[in-house]
């Protein structure tokens, strides 16, 4: 690999503006288009995938994506992420803090169908605090995970949110290091939220 192949670009492309006047449609291509839209229009369905196109444009990340080893910041990383997994962390934060943490993680992903948020952590089956680990801790249930998720972090309807609250042995979560430290009851009685967050 040459010198030139592990720098960051220092100047990428900027890209062009849409321009409708750019906009053509062989017939193939139409027939496509009104069989799977239903917009049998000319005039409708043009307009209908201007709207389109110009909403996956602003979506779009600006920058090209980085060699990870010159990342040194998250920033960096936005709009580039098609998987992002986080485990065992929201719990540690207050419900506050965890719909900033959404918030904070959420413009890191791409905005392509398919990106995913994934992971999973401590729950409830009604959202609420518990004392765990010899501190207070605000977990979520599915139903308040989900909408945090679709309509707050993200507008309402673009994503799709798949969550469950499952129990299990925490040894099976967590190394035995830290289980051996948790009371019977506090392992007893721990569910978790496994989760998922999917762009449309």
């Amino acid at each position: 690999m040459s010198e030139l192949d592990t720098q960051p670009a220092k100047n990428p492309p900027t890209p062009l503006p849409l321009d409708e006047r750019l906009y053509v449609l062989k017939p193939e291509a139409s027939a496509f288009f009104k069989s799977h839209t239903g917009i049998h229009d000319d005039d409708a369905l043009k307009s209908h995938i201007l709207d389109v196109q110009a909403k996956a444009y602003k979506g779009s990340p600006k920058t090209t994506v980085p060699k990870l080893n010159t990342v040194t910041t998250l920033n960096a990383l936005r709009g580039h992420i098609s998987a992002l997994h986080a485990a065992a962390f929201f719990h540690l934060f207050s419900e506050e803090q965890q719909l900033a943490v959404g918030r904070s993680l959420a413009p890191l992903l791409s905005p392509l169908p398919g990106s995913v948020i994934f992971g999973y952590h401590i729950g409830k089956k009604e959202k609420g605090l518990i004392e765990m680990f010899g501190h207070t801790l605000f977990c979520h249930c599915p139903e308040t995970w989900a909408a945090m998720w679709d309509g707050v972090v993200f507008a309402k309807g673009t994503v799709r949110v798949d969550v469950k609250l499952q129990e299990k042995r925490p040894s099976m979560e967590l190394s035995p290091k830290v289980t051996g430290n948790i009371p019977a009851e506090e392992a007893k009685a721990m569910m978790w939220l496994v989760w998922s967050v999917t762009r449309l």
